[in-house]
């Protein structure tokens, strides 16, 4: 479906089952684009309804002229989506810097999140040394020579999703991926989870690569669930889907209750 957004129309890969449980909606990360999902959602549908969107000037969605692109930007987005599938309440899941919008969301809406799952979600990037940040904002810069590097983390990759997640990104215009990133540097991750856990559960799915990172979410949230995912690189949904897709079914068991 086509749907009106803040910054231009959203594509929404919308459908499934028309009862029997909590919708879900996707949301991807930088670069990516609705069928970075596509496992998740085809599982989902047949026994719930499950949408994933473009986000603004990503995949088949619109930008339009001076539109900003950040997290808070796009948490706009996945409010217009929700409203527009006429979701009230719903399961939100997000990756990377996804999870970011997604927690963003969940933090201004939390009676309309019942819960949050994520995907090797962007840690708290501003609690992070400066020399991070700043490296992070050099290669935000034109000519933007670092971008694709600091973001397509493919060596533990799958050769197809090495090959779809490099393509996908490319299919973005890098000044786009440069604003969404840079806003990673300032962007406090951590107040809109800690608002939102008040009144529902957060799931992550981790790369065991980010096991370690002490600006991970989990380690400063210790309210937060996590299960570490073996053997894959940053794209957890793509490179392991059977190992998400349970972790998915039993978080969703446990929101909805008996």
């Amino acid at each position: 479906m086509i749907a009106e957004g803040p910054a231009g129309k959203l594509h929404i890969d919308d459908g499934g089952a028309s009862s029997g449980g909590l919708p879900v909606l996707f949301v991807h990360g930088l670069g990516g684009n609705a069928t970075h999902w596509g496992a998740q959602v085809r599982h989902l549908r047949r026994s719930r309804p499950a949408a994933a969107l473009d986000l603004r000037g990503h995949g088949r969605s619109e930008l339009r002229e001076g539109a900003r692109i950040s997290i808070p930007d796009l948490a706009e987005d996945v409010a217009a989506a929700a409203d527009a599938l006429g979701w009230k309440k719903l399961v939100l899941a997000g990756f990377s810097i996804g999870g970011s919008v997604a927690g963003c969301y969940a933090g201004r809406n939390p009676q309309r999140v019942a819960g949050l799952f994520l995907v090797d979600p962007a840690s708290a990037f501003h609690r992070r040394p400066q020399a991070d940040k700043d490296a992070i904002v050099a290669a935000a810069r034109p000519p933007f020579r670092d971008l694709r590097a600091s973001v397509l983390e493919l060596q533990e990759a799958r050769p197809a999703v090495r090959e779809k997640v490099a393509a996908d990104f490319d299919a973005v215009p890098l000044e786009r991926s440069a604003a969404l990133l840079a806003s990673l540097t300032w962007y406090d991750a951590i107040s809109p989870l800690e608002r939102y856990l008040q009144s529902g559960p957060v799931l992550i799915a981790l790369a065991a690569s980010n096991r370690g990172n002490p600006h991970r979410l989990a380690a400063v949230l210790p309210q937060i669930e996590e299960r570490v995912i073996e053997d894959t690189s940053h794209w957890v949904m793509l490179d392991a889907p059977d190992e998400v897709q349970p972790l998915l079914d039993g978080f969703l068991r446990r929101v909805e209750g008996p």
